[in-house]
């Protein structure tokens, strides 16, 4: 019984040490994905990033583009000038699809989910 109450306080605590200290994390690398509609004539890919699940974004031709319908809109205006309205809203769909997927992959690989 008193060996219990020894190793009770020693376990406990180094749960308590490992919930703290295990879930801190500095490393904020970005998982990333390639992205060409195929509605889009252009060599050069689109890119997904996300850090987290608030800082995605969106990189073309060395230009960041924020994740937003201004910046899904903006981006598809410069990789695809010349498609229609009813693409325009396609590609906007797959774009919002494949982040919720970059983010989806972020929660699963957090030690902290």
């Amino acid at each position: 019984m008193k060996k219990k109450l020894i190793f009770m306080p020693l376990s406990l605590l180094g749960v308590l040490a490992l919930l703290q200290f295990g879930c801190s994390s500095d490393d904020t690398e970005d998982v990333c994905e390639a992205f060409t509609p195929p509605e889009c004539k252009t060599e050069t890919e689109a890119t997904a990033c996300c850090s987290d699940e608030s800082s995605c974004y969106y990189l073309y031709n060395g230009k960041k583009y924020a994740y937003s319908d201004e910046g899904k809109k903006e981006l598809i205006a410069v990789m695809c000038p010349n498609i229609s309205m009813e693409q325009t809203s396609r590609i906007q769909e797959q774009m919002a699809a494949q982040t919720r997927r970059l983010i989806k992959e972020i929660r699963i690989s957090s030690v902290c989910e």
